[in-house]
């Protein structure tokens, strides 16, 4: 009965932090695992299922998604966000809104469709398996949320990007500071074509957004 209860607040989590219309996933499943991390043993993973819409094509993955960008993979940090700001957890949260998830911190070379900025910070909700993990539980500890039974929450399907690399990626928002993902294995390509899940490749996103009139980028004044 609790795996059950997590799993439909998971759903609830997701649908209501997406930022695009109508992309909110609709099941949610849970397994538990052990750490791996020889130093972080004590510490436990929870993972969880979400499912995303899955585009069929290119112009409809392009469709959903608010932004469309190229950009470089610059840090990769976590942080408590409170569901009914959208921001940063403060001392005026409630515990019952609050939930870890892994920021993308991206210096964005080339804006294609919706916000244009200098830099863009992505989430995605749960954590990461074996990267930074005793960061992840302090920052849960901080308020309270790390539970023994369940420890990290961790979204299975979403592969971690690689610090380092240039992707194009494909987000909706932003909601407060921070973008979200439009779909769990269709956000981010990166143009090696490295680590590749989706059935588009960097090239056939970027070449059909550049042939095809696309809303124009624009500022924002979003923080």
């Amino acid at each position: 009965m609790k795996k059950l209860l997590f799993a439909l607040s998971c759903v609830l989590i997701i649908a209501m932090t997406t930022g695009c219309f109508g992309n909110s996933p609709v099941d949610s499943d849970m397994t538990d695992s052990s750490a791996s991390s020889e130093n972080t043993s004590d510490i436990k993973i929870s993972y969880f299922r979400a499912d995303w819409p899955h585009y069929d094509s290119v112009q409809t993955l392009v469709s959903a998604s608010d932004n469309v960008f190229e950009g470089k993979l610059t840090n990769i940090y976590f942080d408590i966000v409170d569901l009914k700001t959208g921001y940063s957890a403060s001392k005026n949260s409630e515990a019952s809104d609050l939930y870890l998830y892994t920021v993308y911190e991206i210096d964005v070379n080339t804006s294609y469709k919706g916000v244009n900025a200098d830099k863009i910070c992505i989430k995605v909700i749960g954590g990461i398996a074996g990267y930074k993990e005793m960061e992840q539980y302090a920052k849960m500890n901080e308020y309270d949320l790390y539970k023994d039974e369940v420890g990290l929450l961790v979204l299975e399907q979403v592969e971690p990007l690689t610090l380092g690399e240039t992707y194009l990626f494909l987000t909706c928002g932003p909601s407060g500071p921070y973008h979200n993902i439009v779909s769990d294995t269709q956000f981010a390509y990166n143009v090696s074509g490295a680590d590749q899940t989706s059935p588009f490749t960097f090239n056939e996103i970027k070449f059909y957004v550049i042939g095809t009139d696309v809303e124009k980028t624009h500022n924002s004044s979003a923080i």
